[in-house]
């Protein structure tokens, strides 16, 4: 009791300061002003014909009280289900803020101070767990919590984002509990398109047909007009679900006509503006500046006081050029209030109009005030159902750690991508909120996850290319948070893997960024896009409902290494210890028919043009290749083959028929051992140890040998990555021919070097890539000195599709000391591919 009259006195001085020391009689101090035109000052005339009488004996001299708050976010207290008392005053955010009102109110009357004017500027029922709680009751939590925000009877109530974000059900639910009390809330710039749904919000904010979108109150003897509008951006951060059918028009373009309607009823105009964060001193400027006879403009963000130890400090204050409207901020948070005092002056002349003549905003911290009584009663009941509800642990299970806020998201994540079986799981960092209720020990309980997640985001599923993710590389762990996601060095790597430019990926991720919030994706990037809905489900749940369920139904003991307690990583596998499955394959065929018919006159051709010259032919060319690899973080497993063959026939040598002009089929399979290369960070001098058989033979054996070719190579060295798609290889080789007579095997050295296909450039959107192989042997050392050399180039340009215009390089030398100089063959082949590929993450 001695506290709260401690307090009461304290505030009762710190507010009533400013009033006190301003004699009530003073000759008003008239701001400076740019003069009026004639049009300016026939509107002034009309204006001051209209402006009601004040109601008590004239004075030239009033003083207003504001208490302004905004982005309270729905932190109307913080209850610990874990400790034995589940709340204490401390905690009770929003019935400290209510004190201070009720400080206020007692003092009205006193030394000629008025009621205050009590003002939120939007984001107040959502996300905190108290209001999460409430909004998940239906009717009987939306009454309840408007029980609790009406502790401070507000005069108006701006929709901010945090309202939008809601359910619609939700958001309808309120406006509704809103109107069966009184609460004013608004919007006036919010349109609502007829037969969407959505009319009833237009109603309450009353923008629909017939509807007043500002509320006049009286103090003092003025007449006060208050209206709100939201930024039009702030739908930019809410999900598509929750917009639909509601449109927020520029206020830039519709405030004038209602600031002028304000004025022909009240001595002083005020309009809350509510805008996001990013840009808020921008639009409050510009806003204040371009539409006249605002006389303050309330902001939610602007001067962003809130979180900062500031208990008696003064707020800045913005005024705006030309028409000298104060611009203040309301940005309370849950920790603190700010008063306003508004010094209105009037020349002594009968009628004159009223003017603003000083404001003096204050930042008050209510974090040692004690809370209302009422008002924690209310809260204290309303904490004690939330534990009841909500507090009880998901499992026996314990944490394996006391859990922060990161390693929640980091389990959070998981869930969602083992859930759908998705190589990676992204969502938007501020996804997640309460970052108060950290760190979290014992058990894992409903709140901790309901109220962590907030946003009843669903989870769905989505299909992204390896370079749109690459391009996100610099947004993870600042506006992004990720689990399959990583950047190391600069570079973003997928499961500790280069993300391929080319490969669809699958992502688990909510469906706010799955629709394009916060311009994360483009629709054109979105491939596939599911929203998951599991048979245990009867609607697709939310991303809380998803880790409730992994956890509750025991699949966090099933792929990980740690089964006895939740950890954010020991309960999944590590998927770059996984084998990731790729299967890539390019088909090429043609056929080519030359007919040439030239008339022979006299034994001779009859004509010599060189079209008509040629020998009439046919020529049919197939090539086909076909890849499978499997990679891990320690095992890398590669196999390829490569079939081609190409036959043509003259047709003047019809008894000659076709003849081959390639013939090959080479099969390859390598092993790495890739651990000493992971454990060491990937160094590119690190060896990865290597083995690898290769087999090359034949459709049809050519007439000049009787066996069927059947080269066999074994291979063991060592290989090395000198860059993501860059390998060299060194190692020694046995060779030998099974199908030869007589053959023995000859052993020698091995080198070589593998591009991998590699994106150039872009040229008309579409990219040029580029793939290269060089391969070496030396055999049967200071012997035969057999050499050989295979090396295979190709560009590649998309035409459409899957289909790629491309040019091939391929030579090959041999030589043997028996022949004594290289023999050659070099061809270059330009066509059209069809390339196909898939991928499959092993779980």
């Amino acid at each position: 009791m001695q506290r709260t009259w401690i307090v009461g006195a304290l505030i009762s001085i710190f507010l009533c300061a400013p009033a006190l020391a301003q004699p009530l009689e003073e000759a008003p101090e008239q701001p400076a002003e740019a003069p009026a035109s004639s049009e300016e000052g026939e509107q002034a005339d009309a204006v001051e014909e209209a402006q009601p009488k004040p109601t008590q004996p004239r004075s030239n001299h009033r003083h207003l009280r504001f208490l302004l708050t905004a982005n309270i976010d729905g932190r109307f207290a913080q209850p610990n289900c874990r400790a034995p008392e589940i709340i204490a005053d401390e905690d009770l955010f929003y019935a400290q803020q209510a004190s201070v009102y009720q400080t206020l109110d007692s003092l009205s009357g006193s030394e000629g101070m008025a009621r205050p004017i009590a003002l939120n500027a939007g984001d107040t029922i959502f996300p905190g767990p108290i209001a999460r709680y409430l909004l998940s009751q239906g009717r009987p939590g939306m009454r309840n919590l408007m029980h609790s925000l009406v502790q401070i009877p507000y005069e108006a109530h701006a929709l901010g984002n945090r309202e939008f974000s809601v359910p619609r059900a939700e958001l309808l639910g309120f406006l509704e509990a809103a109107n069966a009390t009184h609460l004013r809330t608004q919007a006036a710039n919010l349109r609502c398109a007829e037969f969407s749904g959505a009319e009833a919000i237009c109603e309450s904010v009353g923008t629909f047909a017939g509807g007043r979108p500002f509320v006049v109150t009286e103090r003092a003897g003025l007449r006060v007009s208050i209206t709100s509008v939201v930024d039009p951006g702030v739908f930019r951060t809410v999900g598509r679900e929750q917009t639909e059918g509601l449109e927020l028009l520029d206020p830039l373009e519709m405030l004038a006509p209602l600031v002028n309607s304000m004025r022909q009823e009240s001595n002083l105009v005020v309009v809350q503006l509510h805008v996001r964060e990013s840009n808020a001193v921008q639009a409050a400027h510009s806003l204040a500046s371009q539409v006249p006879g605002i006389d303050l403009l309330i902001v939610n963000h602007l001067l962003d006081t809130s979180g900062t130890e500031r208990p008696s400090a003064s707020a800045a204050v913005i005024r705006a050029q030309g028409t000298g409207t104060y611009i203040v901020s309301a940005d309370s948070g849950h920790r603190s209030v700010i008063t306003l005092s508004v010094h209105m002056a009037r020349d002594e002349n009968e009628g004159a109009l009223w003017h603003v003549r000083d404001v003096e905003p204050r930042v008050l911290d209510t974090r040692d005030m004690p809370p209302r009584r009422e008002t924690a009663q209310i809260l204290t009941s309303v904490a004690q159902a939330y534990c009841d509800d909500w507090g009880r642990p998901i499992t026996t299970v314990p944490l394996e750690k006391a859990f922060e806020l990161s390693d929640l998201q980091r389990y959070v994540l998981n869930t969602m991508r083992f859930a759908t079986r998705s190589e990676v799981a992204l969502i938007n960092r501020r996804a997640f909120r309460n970052e108060e209720q950290f760190p979290l020990t014992g058990e894992l309980s409903l709140a901790d996850i309901h109220t962590a997640l907030p946003f009843n985001n669903m989870l769905a599923t989505v299909d992204v290319s390896g370079a749109v993710l690459a391009a996100l590389g610099p947004r993870i762990g600042t506006e992004l948070i990720a689990a399959g996601l990583e950047v190391v060095d600069g570079k973003l790597l997928i499961n500790g893997r280069a993300p391929s430019p080319d490969r669809r990926y699958r992502i688990a991720t909510n469906d706010f960024l799955a629709q394009g919030g916060d311009s994360v994706f483009t629709p054109a990037q979105l491939h596939n896009v599911q929203i998951f809905h599991p048979e245990w489900s009867a609607a697709p749940p939310t991303l809380s409902a998803v880790a409730i369920e992994y956890i509750s139904s025991g699949r966090y003991a099933e792929g990980g290494k740690i089964t006895n307690a939740l950890s954010p990583d020991g309960n999944f596998p590590d998927l770059y210890r996984q084998f990731l499955w790729t299967l890539t394959g390019s088909l090429n065929a043609s056929y080519h028919k030359v007919s040439v018919h030239n008339p022979v006159v006299l034994g001779a051709l009859g004509y010599d043009q060189s079209q008509l010259t040629v020998n009439s032919t046919d020529q049919i060319n197939l090539e086909g290749r076909i890849v499978l690899r499997a990679d891990s973080r320690n095992h890398g497993w590669d196999n390829d083959a490569v079939l081609q063959f190409a036959t043509a026939r003259v047709a003047d040598e019809a008894d000659v028929g076709f003849q081959e002009t390639k013939d090959l089929i080479r099969l390859r399979s390598q092993y790495r051992y890739q651990g000493f290369r992971a454990d060491l960070g990937g160094r590119w001098f690190v060896p990865s140890p290597l083995a690898e058989l290769q087999l090359e033979t034949e459709f049809d054996p050519p007439e000049t040998r009787l066996w069927r070719r059947m080269d066999l190579r074994a291979i063991l060295g060592v290989s090395f990555l000198l860059a993501a798609p860059l390998e060299f290889k060194i190692g020694a080789n046995a060779r030998h021919d099974l199908n030869a007579p007589d053959a023995e095997a000859t052993y020698g050295l091995n080198l070589g070097y593998k591009l991998r296909r590699i994106s150039l450039l872009t040229l008309l959107g579409r990219p040029i890539q580029f793939e290269s192989e060089v391969e070496y042997f030396y055999n049967d050392i200071a012997a035969q000195n057999i050499q050989e050399l295979r090396s295979g180039n190709r560009l590649f340009f998309a035409v459409f599709d899957q289909f790629f215009f491309t040019t091939t390089f391929n030579a090959f030398l041999y030589r043997t000391d028996a022949v004594g100089e290289f023999g050659t063959n070099t061809e270059l082949t330009i066509g059209l591919n069809y390339l196909w590929d898939y991928a499959h993450q092993s779980f």
